[in-house]
């Protein structure tokens, strides 16, 4: 059946692209704060960016949604719709990864999982970057297995977009954005609110969020602010526990501040930021005497960021602060600092080689300092082929929850020493026209890998050590645009397997429930004239649960500034678990509509 639904559903659309049209792609370049700007055709590591038109087609509502997109990427969910979600990078756990807003840090003391509270509305995103593989060198520690960048801009043109969305188990979404460009002063400001009684019983949820920024151009350069406030309410039945009633409630608000300048060869970036996040977790929902956490995290930064272009290629030197406390009534009150130092250098020789060598420095209270040297190399072998390696260091600090925790079936362990590891990659990629592929082997080999483990059942879960872990792995993807019926195909697939070198036996609760295979396809294309599809497919086999597979469908209508839709996530009812002991909701439909005003000021 399911063969035969998909079949239906792209024969009906085939004379929309009878002939496969060539278009040239962009090139699309990774910025990161110290303006290297590298092509990813030539980037030594594999990178994924779904940009605006992908955001706006996928069938999806939420950060985590949109990254189940991507091959080599693990989203686990608690909840849907971005009520919780953790994520993974190519067998990494939830504490391995960085988030990033505009180049910001995300990252939470207390726990990962809390890095997708990203504090921004949908309409603000411009584009999602996708780093896969270790990138301490560039972010430093804990972009130990990858790191995702939420980008967003001032939009160029003045608008106020407003939308509804609606669907079963009495979901709703509301959201408006009022977008406000200029030559000297530019700004955005957009809030959206979603609710749903539950697919099932105590998986209710309300979520909140504000999101502003804006861009001053002054005489030396730009100066960009942004800040955004999100809050959650959700039931979590057996998020932590088999058929518990329990309750959680987070807020999180972000606030950056940065200044771009460009003079002659000299780049320049300062930038600082805070992040709060308040985490209420309640074991009984209706008794929050039983068994009450209340968290409450401050994180402050600061930056300096520079580059230097010379006959000899680009230079980047620079400077990080990092501040993290936390107050807690399991937890303690507690806090650390970081101080980091990195330089590197890219450079193209005989107009074939791109190197790019670095390092990062790190020093931090609690531990002794730490480096992480690094080296990526790209080879123009043919016109449109690349063969690229990298290999680096990366480190990750035990988080507040790993160290002191007390629960009534966990216990942190404040022994714990920081994970490290070392990362290489081999691959090869090929771009021409509309047609995009690559292919890579990654291996990652942790030292002191923190997993939550026990012995027997008759003991409680706690965080230890392992000596030494050992993920490699295989990885494909092609993307095609404007192919055949498709306005855009999208494939790719990973393969991850895990080698622990561990004497004793024990159960592990996060590390070995890694992904071993993985499909993802997603395609888009145009029904009939202003009509449009679009289906994306996951299929999940992972170490410790039963195998997978996921459709979603998106149909809707698009003309100038409207927007109409229907989709629905889990076409097949696929029963299954992505994390802990939560089932997913079945089939779920959904209608909306996204209307936009434009603004037109008056000479």
């Amino acid at each position: 059946m399911k063969n035969s639904f998909l079949a239906i559903l792209i024969a009906s659309n085939y004379y929309a692209f009878s002939q496969t049209d060539s278009v040239q792609l962009k090139a699309v370049t990774i910025t990161d704060n110290r303006s290297l700007e590298i092509p990813i055709s030539s980037l030594a590591k594999s990178v994924n960016v779904l940009q605006k038109t992908d955001l706006k087609s996928i069938p999806q509502q939420s950060l985590p949604e949109i990254l189940n997109n991507i091959s080599g990427v693990d989203i686990r969910q608690r909840g849907p719709i971005g009520v919780q979600a953790d994520i993974g990078i190519r067998g990494g756990s939830f504490d391995q990864t960085l988030i990033l807003l505009n180049g910001f840090k995300l990252n939470d003391p207390q726990t990962g999982h809390h890095v997708l509270n990203v504090p921004i509305v949908s309409e603000a995103l411009e584009k999602v970057e996708v780093i896969k593989g270790s990138a301490a060198r560039t972010f430093g520690s804990n972009a130990f297995s990858g790191a995702v960048n939420f980008v967003t801009k001032v939009p160029d043109t003045k608008f106020v977009s407003v939308g509804l969305m609606a669907g079963d188990f009495g979901l709703y979404s509301l959201n408006a954005f009022l977008a406000l460009p200029g030559e000297s002063f530019g700004q955005s400001i957009g809030i959206s609110k979603s609710s749903s009684s539950g697919f099932n019983e105590n998986s209710d949820f309300d979520i909140y969020q504000a999101f502003y920024q804006s861009k001053i151009k002054v005489k030396q350069g730009n100066i960009h602010f942004l800040t955004g406030y999100v809050n959650r309410n959700f039931g979590a039945k057996s998020f932590y526990v088999p058929n518990s009633k329990e309750f959680e409630s987070t807020e999180t608000s972000f606030m950056g501040l940065n200044y771009e300048l460009q003079k002659g060869n000299w780049y320049l970036k300062p930038q600082i930021y805070w992040r709060y996040n308040f985490d209420d977790y309640r074991y009984l929902r209706e008794r929050p005497d039983f068994f009450r956490n209340r968290h409450f995290t401050n994180v402050y930064g600061a930056e300096l960021h520079s580059s230097y272009k010379s006959k000899l290629g680009k230079t980047a030197l620079g400077f990080e602060f990092r501040h993290e406390s936390i107050l807690s009534n399991n937890l303690g009150e507690r806090e650390r600092n970081n101080i980091g130092l990195f330089a590197e250098h890219k450079a193209l020789l005989f107009n074939k080689v791109l190197i790019n060598p670095g390092i990062y420095l790190n020093w931090f209270s609690d531990y002794q300092m730490a480096a992480y040297p690094g080296l990526d190399v790209s080879y123009n072998i043919l016109k449109n082929w690349h063969l690229y390696g990298n290999a680096e260091k990366a480190l990750r600090l035990p988080t507040y929850t790993d160290l002191y925790y007390k629960g009534r079936e966990n216990i942190g362990n404040d022994k714990l020493l920081p994970e490290e590891a070392i990362s290489y990659e081999l691959g090869l990629k090929y771009q021409k026209n509309n047609l995009s592929a690559s292919m890579a082997y990654f291996n990652r080999t942790s030292n002191n890998l923190i997993d939550w483990i026990k012995t027997s059942n008759a003991v409680l879960w706690q965080p230890q050590n392992l000596n030494r872990v050992v993920f490699d792995g295989f990885e494909a993807e092609i993307n095609l645009k404007k192919w055949l019926i498709f306005s855009n195909l999208y494939i790719g697939y990973t393969y991850i397997n895990a080698e622990i070198i561990q004497e004793k036996k024990y159960l592990s609760r996060y590390s070995l429930s890694h992904i071993r295979n993985q499909v993802v396809t997603r395609f888009e294309n145009k029904i009939y004239k202003n009509f449009y599809s679009a289906v994306s497919f996951r299929y999940v086999e992972r170490i410790q649960f039963l195998d997978y597979s996921v459709t979603d469908l998106k149909v809707g209508f698009r003309r100038k500034n409207w927007d109409v839709y229907t989709e629905a996530t889990n076409v097949f009812n696929t029963e299954y678990l992505e994390s802990g002991f939560v089932e997913m909701p079945l089939r779920w439909f959904r209608v909306g509509v996204n209307y936009k005003f434009n603004l037109h000021t008056t000479q």
